[in-house]
Formats: C-alpha cells, sequence, structure tokens
C-alpha cells in the first residue's frame, strides 16, 4: 500500500492521458473556454470595421438572387469613393453570368483600389491519381483571395491561418497594416514572407465583442443612397451575405445556447480581425506544456500534503484547486494565454482521491488488527489499541452507557405504575410485560407466546379476587 501510494502522482497523470484520449476534457475545457471569453468581452463599438450587408431588406428590394454583377459595380465604385482603407468582400466570383462585359466591368473596378480581397472556396482535384486540395477558380485571379474555411464544429472557436492560401481575415490584416504586421501578429503567426505562413495549426480567435457591436449599412441603403458613406473613410469595410435563407450561421461562445443569436461567416471575419487589431493574440498552451506543467504543480501539491491529517490535506486541496482557477483566469485575461485547466485538475483530484483511500484503507487494516490482537489476548488494555481505534471504541462506549441509562429509567417508571402492561408485536407474540403482570400470571406468561392464548387461560375470578376495592393490585 505504502508503495502504491508513494506513486499516486505518476498513476495519476496515467489515468489522466488514458481519460485524455476520450476527448471528455475537451468538452470540459470548452465550457471553461467558453466562458472565460464572455466574462472579458468588451461591449464597446469597434470603430475600425463596417459591415455592408446584404439583408432581408435588400433582397425584397431586389426580389431575385444572385444580383448582376452590374449591381456589385455600382455598389463597389460608391465604397471606394468614400476611400476605405480595406476593402473584403465576402462573396465568390468563380462562374460567369454569361455577361462578359458585366464581369469586365466589375473587374476594372476592383483593379482600381488596391486594398482588396475577395473570399475564396476550396475544391479537390486529382493530381497524377492524388485528390489535392485547391482554391476554386476565380474570375479575377489577380485580385488578392483568401479562404473563409470555418471550423465544422458546433461552436466556432478557431480558424486555419492557412489552407493553401492564408485565410480572408488575414488577407484583410496584411493590407490593413501595408504588409508591415505589428511583433504581436508576427509572432502569433510567424509570418515569413507575403505569400507565406508557416504556422498550420488552427488559431483561436479572441472574442471579445458580442454579435452586432459593428457598425451595420444595409446594401440597398448605399445602392440607394441613403446612408453617408463618409463614415467608412479609412476604415475595414466588409461585404457580406447576412440573410439566414442566403448563407450559413455559426455559433460562438457568446450564443451557445441561442441560435437566434448566430452569426454569419461575414461577422465572424469582423471578430477575427477586430480581435487582432484591438487586442494581443489569443495563444493556446501547446499539449506538451500543459502536460509538463501540470504533472510539475501536481508533485508539489502531493509533497505540500504528505503526511498531513485528512483535514490538512483536504484543505489544500480545496485551496489548489481555487488557486489554479484564478492563476488560469488571470493568464487568460491579461496574458492571453489559453491553458487548459481541466487535466490538472483532474489529477490533483486523484491525488486527493489517493490520499482519501490510503486513509481509510490504514483505519480498516488497524481495527482488523485490533481484533486480531483481541481475539488472542482478552485483557488487552485500550492504551494499547491505536489511536483511531480508541477514538471509536470510547464513544461506542459512551452511546451504548447513554441508551443503557435511558432504557434504566424508562423500565423503573413502567414498573411502577399500578396496571398491568403487556406489549406485543404485530404477529401477536408477547415481547416484554411489567412487574405486576409477571406476579398475576406467575409461570403462566411466556415470552413470544401468543397474547391470546394467554387471555383464554386466564381466569378472571381469580384476579378479581387479588384486586382490593380501590382496583390495585394486592402485594
Amino acid at each position: 500500500m505504502q508503495k502504491l501510494f508513494d506513486k499516486s502522482v505518476i498513476l495519476a497523470i496515467l489515468i489522466v492521458l488514458i481519460i485524455s484520449t476520450t476527448g471528455i476534457f475537451d468538452t470540459l475545457n470548452y465550457f471553461i473556454y467558453d466562458n472565460y471569453i464572455v466574462l472579458n468581452q468588451k461591449k464597446t463599438i469597434c470603430p475600425e470595421i463596417v459591415i455592408v450587408d446584404i439583408d432581408s431588406k435588400t433582397l425584397k428590394a431586389f426580389a431575385y438572387w444572385p444580383f448582376r454583377r452590374s449591381v456589385y459595380s455600382q455598389i463597389l465604385q460608391k465604397v471606394i469613393n468614400a476611400s476605405p482603407k480595406v476593402i473584403g468582400i465576402d462573396l465568390y466570383f468563380n462562374t460567369t453570368q454569361r455577361n462578359k462585359i458585366e464581369d469586365e466591368k466589375l473587374h476594372s473596378i476592383l483593379k482600381t483600389f488596391k486594398n482588396i480581397v475577395i473570399s475564396s472556396r476550396f475544391e479537390y482535384r486529382t493530381v497524377n491519381t492524388i485528390k489535392v486540395m485547391v482554391p476554386e477558380d476565380s474570375l479575377f485571379p489577380d485580385i488578392t483571395r483568401g479562404h473563409v474555411l470555418l471550423s465544422e464544429k458546433k461552436v466556432i472557436r478557431s480558424f486555419p491561418p492557412f489552407k493553401v492560401i492564408p485565410a480572408f481575415s488575414l488577407q484583410v490584416l496584411k493590407l490593413y497594416y501595408q504588409n508591415k504586421l505589428p511583433i504581436k501578429l508576427k509572432n502569433l503567426l510567424t509570418y515569413q514572407n507575403s505569400h507565406n505562413y508557416s504556422i498550420s495549426k488552427d488559431i483561436l480567435i479572441d472574442f471579445k465583442r458580442p454579435i452586432s457591436q459593428f457598425k451595420h449599412i444595409s446594401f440597398i441603403d448605399i445602392y440607394n443612397n441613403k446612408d453617408n458613406l463618409e463614415e467608412l473613410k479609412n476604415k475595414i469595410v466588409l461585404i457580406g451575405v447576412s440573410d439566414t435563407n442566403l448563407t450559413p450561421f455559426y455559433s460562438t461562445p457568446f450564443n451557445i445556447n441561442n441560435k437566434e443569436l448566430s452569426v454569419p461567416s461575414v461577422e465572424l471575419q469582423a471578430q477575427i480581425i477586430d480581435s487582432f487589431i484591438n487586442y494581443s493574440g489569443l495563444r493556446a498552451i501547446p499539449d506538451v506544456l500543459v502536460f509538463i506543467i501540470s504533472a510539475i504543480i501536481a508533485s508539489l501539491f502531493y509533497y505540500l500534503s504528505k503526511g498531513k491529517s485528512i483535514f490538512m490535506q483536504g484543505a489544500v486541496f480545496i485551496l489548489s484547486m481555487i488557486i489554479v482557477i484564478i492563476i488560469d483566469y488571470v493568464i487568460f485575461k491579461y496574458l492571453n494565454l489559453w491553458f487548459p485547466p481541466v487535466i490538472l485538475i483532474s489529477i490533483l483530484i486523484l491525488i486527493f482521491s489517493f490520499y482519501i483511500y490510503s486513509t481509510i484503507n490504514k483505519i480498516d487494516r488497524s481495527i482488523v488488527k485490533t481484533i486480531e490482537e483481541l481475539n488472542k489476548d482478552e485483557n488487552l488494555f485500550l492504551e494499547r489499541l491505536p489511536a483511531e481505534v480508541i477514538d471509536k471504541v470510547e464513544f461506542f462506549e459512551r452511546l451504548v452507557g447513554t441508551i443503557s441509562q435511558d432504557r434504566n429509567i424508562i423500565k423503573s417508571i413502567i414498573n411502577g405504575i399500578n396496571n398491568g402492561i403487556i406489549v406485543f408485536d404485530k404477529e401477536e407474540k408477547i415481547i416484554w410485560a411489567n412487574s405486576l403482570i409477571l406476579k398475576l400470571f406467575q409461570n403462566s406468561l411466556v415470552l413470544n407466546n401468543s397474547i391470546r392464548e394467554l387471555i383464554s387461560e386466564i381466569d378472571f375470578d381469580k384476579a378479581i379476587e387479588l384486586v382490593d376495592e380501590k382496583g390495585v393490585f394486592r402485594q
């Protein structure tokens, strides 16, 4: 037992490693992560980003979809005239509408503004019998493109920065910073050159604003000159679809349990861009480092608790849990580092469970040993018993003494009553009688006999003779 107990840290880590492969820890970590995001939200409007929506009002006004390329040309020209800093178009131009003149007109307008990004989807093609993922063909191959691939998970928490081509949001950021990314983004993206990102793992989205906190302008209002476009100057203008019938909607940590608050792709792109402009990028601590840190803290907890009473171990355990959660939240809030705490918490719980098991097992073994000694030595003194056993023996002695005292008091009260009392159970068997009844029936009353048999044998005439005029039994 002692050897097993000394290896509790290693055993706990191994158990946690095995359980972590089931995905249970991921679910619990997502719950904590989402709550951290919500606690750190900023409810102020982001001034750098404006969204131009192809919304329900727009579709109702045009009464058809998709729009003609001439419509996009008019809108885009008006937006360009407002002198924005960057224009991101979350729309696909991969097929012609059988009007070459309109396609060429739109292309020429796109080329007049250098800071434009259009979105791109992916498709699989067979190259030398091998399927590879490539961007879809575009009618405008000389215009900067970025992919808008989002996770297929239920809740969007991250995005892939590079899938054959850089992500749409990163392309917008490059143009916004004129290809001179700030240090915080260089460190996060490991940017190498204008067309290459070495990072392949998904990047966490540092959501800071709930939905609809960005400035929104309806597509139709710009088309009909009903909106003042001066507020687009030096801004990032994102054009996309927000009508629920035309585009998929996604859940974020802000709206996990409320589908009505789900957001379209263009809103998510705005969230990603906003998180990089206004905040440090949110980085996840590598899994290997998570396990190493967890093992170090678990070992520290083990040695601080080792040899202490179970109550002290419990106090150290609770204190450790509180400290872990507080530190984890602090580094998330101020250092933008995400440390999944469930693995560490699980290891601490397992170690504390081993403590409890070991303590209980030790008490059980002491009791068994004591019983064995009692069988060998009937004159065993109480002082020779283990301390944990002495406490229990003394407690039971006090309990038995109290019960015996109460029983004697009740028995004296009942025996002093001048009436006969017989107690029988639900099966009509006699289980007790006071002294008056015993004298009256002498040898006729036998415990566990039927009360009916006793009554049938009573000589009532003799019983009456033994009772005086006051109804008191003659002694």
